[in-house]
Formats: structure tokens, sequence, C-alpha cells
């Protein structure tokens, strides 16, 4: 094609005569001077478009260029995986299909934050000292997650309107559609990945396609694609302004319609029990969707507790922000009360938010609790993110100040001892310069058990100790969503500001944002977690012949003994085994000897037959 004079004279020579042109503008021998750029070019090899060739033709025509200052960028927002990247062997040309070309791999996945990255080059101290206030301000949010976002503050605008930018992102989330359906899986979808950082499993044909679509048409993030396969990876991004968004719909309830509700009640059926995400922990999943629905419910005008007389209307529990400056700012990420935090969440809060921590020598300071501690104290969060790196005492601090800066929870590694969920508190003055001395945590453990877990802060001293340091005020909470009757304890701690709680159940009588309706959903969705360890299970453990590396193990003697002996779970055993329980402590619940030798048909824990003595001679 390249000899061809036509293209010689039509292509060629002009595009050489153009770069000569610009060189003479004295341009540096390393620079690129010039760019092609053609954007949607999936649009040329859709099915059913008329031109299934112009894209290879496309890409022979650009080939040409390969000896030149040239580079070409084909861009495509519609379904990129498929029509613009595809694998190897579907390949139109031959000589990609043998390997005898190989494609230049593409950029599926640009870098994130670059806008924040850009602030911190320029002036470092300006952004760590940046006040909570402006947290959440357009300005501010703008700056964090993709390149695109940027855009409303560095337009030639002089003035952004808050609404104006999330009335963008809602366009762009839900593709054109004016309101949010939660019977759309697409858009219970994506909204709940901005909120609970939620996962699809890839190894269904209806998820992958859904991925396809919210990657293509609705903010997912892209952040892999292999050439060869055409199998890709996506994944829940860190965006403020989009998890705003995606709060509005959730937030603005009429009287006839609850999108909390609907979304909840949909979650299960479309992708929990269908096996559509990755449910990983089912307790931990529930338990983020506690906290940002009781995070929501404090935005909404009509909420109060009245049983509490510390909440009535006697001071805000949102924080109000500037009338003049209001319409900067995000109104949804403005930052909110812990004590009314805590209302919102637990039906118990008074409880919680009133007694002092329970120290070992049984004194209490009367004068300390939450209420008082926590006072004046901020949280921030409008989502959660992901992380697969255990807690570092000295890193704590900083990571700390980056939630709180990017407005986000936790949810920990799962390997991190002793937690699961972890969210930033800020007790300082949010309108003044940052203070890293100020910050605060609370931590959640999240159980998922028919029987009691116990919480024991003093005798976990040193691991709260490694972390947070002998100083940092720190709520530490055990969730046990496992149980079904409603209960909240204090917990034994080691300090006067470590306030630990234990808090059962997952209904209305634990939750204040849960009701009847909601708790069967959650009740359904915590069954996940129930293994019957029964005779199947100890035969996948059995054919698994490679986790047995002795001869005795591999090859027992009487195989079948083996697979028939069935371990009892520990929601069939409600007392602890002998290596976690104290000596000299002896439940009275529990049989005569330690052993079980198997279940009934009920599931009931058979106690081993007593030994009988032998007769003395």
């Amino acid at each position: 094609m390249g000899t061809e004079p036509l293209v010689i004279s039509t292509l060629l020579d002009p595009l050489k005569d153009l770069i000569h042109h610009l060189t003479t503008y004295n341009i540096g021998a390393g620079d690129i001077p010039l760019f092609f750029c053609f954007d949607e070019v999936a649009n040329l090899s859709k099915p059913g478009s008329g031109n299934a060739s112009a894209l290879m033709a496309l890409r022979r025509v650009t080939r040409l260029f390969r000896y030149m200052r040239v580079w070409t960028f084909l861009l495509s927002t519609q379904r990129p995986l498929f029509h613009l990247t595809r694998a190897t062997p579907e390949d139109d040309s031959w000589r990609i299909r043998m390997q005898k070309l190989e494609r230049i791999p593409p950029f599926c996945s640009f870098m994130v934050d670059m806008e924040a990255s850009r602030r911190f080059a320029i002036n470092k101290d300006a952004e760590v000292s940046k006040p909570v206030y402006e947290f959440s301000s357009v300005t501010h949010m703008a700056a964090l997650g993709r390149a695109l976002l940027s855009s409303f503050v560095t337009s030639t605008a002089t003035t952004v309107f808050a609404d104006d930018v999330r009335e963008s992102i809602l366009r762009k989330l839900f593709c054109g559609l004016d309101s949010y359906d939660s019977k759309l899986p697409i858009h219970l979808f994506v909204v709940m990945a901005y909120r609970i950082a939620i996962d699809p499993c890839l190894n269904k044909t209806e998820t992958v396609d859904l991925e396809e679509r919210a990657v293509s048409s609705h903010l997912r993030w892209i952040n892999e694609v292999d050439q060869k396969t055409g199998a890709f990876k996506s994944m829940s991004l860190s965006e403020p302004l989009v998890s705003e968004a995606a709060a509005s719909v959730l937030i603005e309830r009429t009287i006839e319609n609850d999108p909390w509700l609907g979304s909840i009640t949909q979650l299960y059926f479309h992708f929990f029990s269908a096996g559509r995400i990755d449910r990983g922990r089912a307790g931990e999943l529930v338990s983020r969707l506690l906290c940002i629905m009781s995070r929501d419910q404090l935005f909404r005008h009509d909420f109060d507790r009245e049983d509490d007389p510390y909440s009535v209307n006697s001071e805000p529990m949102v924080l109000e922000i500037e009338s003049q400056e209001m319409k900067h700012h995000l109104q949804y990420a403005r930052p909110f009360k812990v004590t009314a935090f805590v209302q919102a969440l637990f039906t118990d809060a008074a409880k919680i938010l009133d007694t002092p921590a329970q120290l070992p020598d049984s004194t209490e300071d009367e004068t300390i609790t939450i209420r008082k501690e926590f006072a004046t104290s901020v949280m921030n969060f409008t989502h959660f993110v992901t992380t697969s790196v255990s807690l570092r005492g000295n890193t704590i601090l900083q990571l700390l100040h980056m939630l709180l800066y990017e407005q986000a929870a936790l949810q920990l590694a799962y390997n991190q001892e002793t937690w699961d969920l972890l969210i930033p508190i800020y007790c300082g003055d949010i309108q003044k310069p940052f203070d890293e001395s100020r910050l605060a945590a609370m931590v959640l453990q999240v159980k998922n058990r028919v029987g009691k877990t116990s919480l024991d802060v003093s005798k976990d001293r040193s691991n709260y100790t490694k972390i947070f340091g002998k100083s940092m005020p720190v709520i530490s909470i055990l969730l046990d969503v496992g149980i079904q009757q409603a209960e909240c304890e204090p917990s034994p701690s080691y300090r006067k500001k470590t306030f630990a709680f234990w808090v059962a159940g997952h209904g209305p009588g634990s939750y204040a944002s849960v009701t009847p309706a909601i708790k069967e959903t959650l009740s359904a969705m915590l069954a996940y977690d129930t293994r019957d360890y029964g005779i199947q299970d100890n035969v996948i453990r059995y054919n698994m012949r490679e986790d047995y590396h002795t001869w005795d193990e591999r090859y027992p003697t009487n195989p079948l003994s083996t697979i028939l002996k069935v371990r009892p779970t520990k929601r069939e055993i409600p007392y602890a085994p002998p290596s976690t329980r104290s000596p000299g402590k002896k439940r009275k619940d529990a049989p005569d000897s330690d052993k079980t030798q198997g279940t009934r048909g009920t599931g009931e824990a058979v106690r081993p037959p007593k030994k009988r003595k032998k007769p003395a001679n």
C-alpha cells in the first residue's frame, strides 16, 4: 500500500511536509510533533454497521506512519473489549491470528488521581494541611479519581456549582436515564459498587456481559485486558464525586419508595443468591451495608432519634456549610458527627455513648464517655474501599488522614488481625489546618456465628498499642451479626480512651436503620456464611490428596472411617474448645468430654459414652 502513487501523493507526502514545517518551529528532537486521534472507533466494527472491515483498513493505513514521528490513538468507550481489542484468535487479520504480526497492547486503564498528584507536586504542605471543611468541595473532590472528573475544575468556567456536577455524574452513571431504578441490575450494581465495594464473579456469562456494560457505559473502571484471550479485570475505584452522586439517589426517598429497601432486596435476589458478586465474607458485606445505610440516614430531613434526649434537634448532626459556600460543596459529602453516626447505626446508642470504658481494676471514670470525648468529632466517609495490606503502626496516622482526604472507610485485608473495618475520625477544628495528632479511629470486628463471641480489649492490649499508640482515642465494637437476639453490652478495656462494646443481632433491636423487611433479607445473606461440615465436606478434604504429606495420612488403613467423622460446627457447639478456653473455667452447657464422636440427625452434638470401670478382681 505504501508504494501506491495515490497513497503517496495524497497522504504520505503531505504528511511529511507537515512534519517538516512543524519541526522548523524549534521542536526538540525528542518531542513528537504530530498526533492522530480517532474517537469512538468501535463504531467502525460494530455488527450491522456495514463497516466490518473499516477498522482493519484504518489500522493498515496508520501502519504506514511507523517510520515517521507520528503517533495514532484509537479511542472508544463502547464495549472496547470485543470490538476494539479482540482476542488474537478472533482478529480479522490472518497475520495476527498466526502471530506473524503482533499488535501494540492497548492502554485500557490510565492513572488515577493525577490532578491530586499535580497539586502535591506543586505544594504538598498546602494539601496535607487542607482543612476537613474543604474535603466536601467540588474543587477538592474533582481531583480524585479519573482525569475526566478534573475537567470540572480546570474548565474555563469561573465557578462550578455542586448540583450541576452531581447531575452530570448521574447522567454518566445511569447512561442518560433520568432516575435510579433498583430493579435494573446494571443500576443496582454500579451504585452498590461505588458505595460498599462489591466486585463481580466472572464465572457466569451474564455477569461478564453486565461487567462489560458497566465498563462501557456506567463509569466502571477497567483495570486490565488480556489482548490474546480477551479476558479483563475491573475494579471499584475510589471516586468521591461518583460515590456522593450514588448516595444522593439512595438518600432521597418518598413515602411510596424507599431506595435502600428496594436496593438491598434486589441486591440479594439479583446478585447475592445468584452468585454474581464476590460475596467474600457475608458478615463483612452486611456490616458495610449497615454502616453506609446508617450514614445516609443522617442526611434525610426526617431523621430524629426521639428516644435519645441529646438528639432532639439540639445540634445539627450533619455539619452545616455557610450559605454562600454551600453551592460549591456537595450536599451529601459533608462531615457528620461521630455521636450522630452511632445514634443512626445502633438502636441502643445511649448505652454506647454514655458508658465509660470498663477498666481491669473495675474503676470507671464517668466523665470520659464517647458522647463527651467525641462531642465535636466528625466522620465524612461516603463509601468503602478495600486493601490487601495489613495495618502498620508507623503509617496509621497518614492512612487515617488519607481516608478522610478521599472520604472513605476501609475494608481491611483478609488476613488482618483483630479488626475487619476501619472508619477514620477527626477530633480537631474542621475549619483550621489539618492536625494529624487529633485523629482517632473506629474499628469494627465482625463475627457471623450463632454462638456468642467475646470481646476483651484488655487482653489484646499489645495489638491496639502497636497500631494506634498509647494516646489515640479508639472506639472498638464487635458486631456479632449471626446472633438472632439483640443485645448490647460494654466490654473490658485497658485505658480510659479505648471504648469497647459488643453488639449482637442484625435486626431492628440492634440497628436503628433496619426494618423487619430489611432484617429478613440480611438474614438470608448471612446464611451463606454457614457451612455444614458433613460427610460431603469430609470427602472434599479427603480428595485433596496433596495436602497429606505422610504415608499414613494419605493412605489410611480405613479411609471410610475418616469420611464418616463429622466435624460439628461452631453453631452446633456453643462452648469453646480447650485450646481457647481459660483453664479452670468450664461452661455449664459443655458436655463431659471436649471431644464429640458425631451428630444425630438433628445436628445436635453427641456426647461420647462414658467408660465403664473394670470390676475389681
